[in-house]
């Protein structure tokens, strides 16, 4: 560490380090440098108990935080630092009386952040839900949404979308569903539980149509089978999907499969999972299940020739039924072709060969894997029983070791027993196959 004669400098070289994206853990150290030089330093004690808190060090914070406000009572941000400490461990009695003692005073500071004020109501809103106050959470999502509405900066979008999120999340737990929707749908975004719950709060109202109805007119605006985004960046497989979201909450599995499908069709890259929970719900026999979904991807195909992914999820699905080995073999050599860097294709494809006895092989697909991935210890395990059921007893001695050599960066010690019983089976193998030679 470099030498300074005063903690003013030992505070700047903090800083500095920070800003040169060195570890946190130098900039720590230099903090506290600078409060050993100087007691009375706050803006380094701050610095010092910020970064411990975002390091995890919630005791060396709290020390720091305490440290500030016996010198200064009404230190704000010390006591937003404290608050986020003290969530963290779970002390939430003590954090919602940090985070009163610092919202009293942090808009009157100079150069406040506007999302850091937002960010403290926003996290007592979080804390007072979870202690069972929601009206109060209600309120104080109120202010922090009241904040970044008044700043009306669309790069905000995302911030204000999670805080109207939360804010009808609670409202939705206290099955006042009404208030819930509008209040959903003032937010221009909104997180995946907080949409979820919106189709749900419109299904317990029986207002679903509503919805659905909003999602067909805006399917009926976007040209056929074109997937182009609209001016506000929504494209037809989302809306299709979100479609399907509803059906599936209002359990109408039928419907929600159609969707879903038409969503796979506009974009084979994405949905497939849908269709498939879809397909879960209506219990239908496997093998109708199998045919549907090949057919899906055999579509799809037909208009995404040289989709690796699809011809990699299609011999997925082939390789579960016993018949289709061959043709499960020729989709992943069909991705492959395509993308010949993909290791779960080649990983997956060793599998079936040796289900198929076709150990050779099954041995070069495994090479070819860890030629691109050449720590990968599934398939290191899994050469060194192929080699060893082909007698390949040094090859296969060869695999253990770069097991040994992964668990030894990777893994606890004991981990590595296992290897080593392998190992000293194979070479009393091959002591017996030298005697018997």
């Amino acid at each position: 560490m470099p030498q300074y004669s005063s903690a003013e400098d030992y505070y700047q070289a903090g800083l500095a380090a920070l800003d040169d994206w060195s570890t946190r853990q130098d900039a720590i150290a230099l903090f506290q440098q600078a409060v050993e030089l100087d007691p009375e330093h706050l803006d380094a004690w701050y610095a010092l108990a910020k970064q411990q808190q975002e390091a995890a060090d919630y005791a060396g914070a709290l020390a720091a935080c305490d440290r500030i406000l016996t010198l200064n009572p009404d230190h704000s941000q010390a006591w937003a630092c404290r608050a986020a400490a003290l969530h963290d461990l779970q002390r939430f009695a003590e954090a919602i009386d940090s985070y009163e003692r610092a919202l009293a005073g942090f808009a009157d500071l100079p150069d406040v952040e506007l999302l850091d004020h937002c960010s403290l109501w926003a996290n007592r809103g979080s804390l007072l839900a979870h202690l069972g106050r929601p009206e109060d959470a209600i309120a104080s999502y109120d202010e922090a949404i009241a904040l970044l509405e008044a700043e009306d900066d669309p790069e905000n979008d995302q911030t204000l979308g999670s805080y109207y999120g939360d804010k009808g999340n609670i409202l939705f737990s206290l099955e006042r569903y009404v208030e819930a929707i509008d209040t959903y749908n003032q937010a221009v975004f909104l997180e995946a539980t907080a949409q979820e719950n919106r189709y749900k709060a419109y299904v317990r109202l029986g207002r679903e149509q509503e919805l659905l109805d909003a999602y067909d007119q805006q399917l009926s605006e976007f040209p056929e089978a074109d997937n182009s985004p609209n001016q506000y960046g929504e494209t037809p497989d989302w809306i299709w999907r979100q479609k399907g979201d509803v059906l599936m909450q209002a359990e109408r599995y039928e419907e929600a499969l159609v969707a879903y499908q038409k969503a796979f069709e506009l974009n084979p890259d994405c949905h497939d999972l849908a269709v498939n929970d879809a397909l879960g719900k209506l219990n239908y026999p496997e093998h109708e299940v199998f045919a549907l979904l090949l057919e899906n991807y055999d579509r799809a195909l037909g208009n995404y020739p040289d989709n690796a992914q699809l011809w990699y999820k299609r011999a997925m699905l082939l390789s579960t039924q016993p018949n289709q080995a061959e043709a499960a073999l020729e989709s992943f050599d069909r991705s492959l072709a395509i993308d010949s860097s993909d290791v779960g294709c080649w990983y997956n494809r060793a599998l079936l060969l040796t289900k198929l006895q076709r150990l050779e092989e099954a041995v070069i697909s495994y090479e070819r894997a860890l030629a691109i991935d050449p720590d990968n210890e599934s398939c290191w395990h899994n050469q060194a029983l192929l080699l060893e059921q082909l007698g390949r007893y040094e090859e296969a001695l060869n695999c253990y070791d770069r097991l040994l050599d992964i668990y030894s960066r990777t893994k606890p010690p004991k981990a590595a027993s296992w290897v080593r019983d392998k190992q000293t089976e194979l070479l009393r193998r091959i002591e017996r196959r030298e005697d018997h030679s």
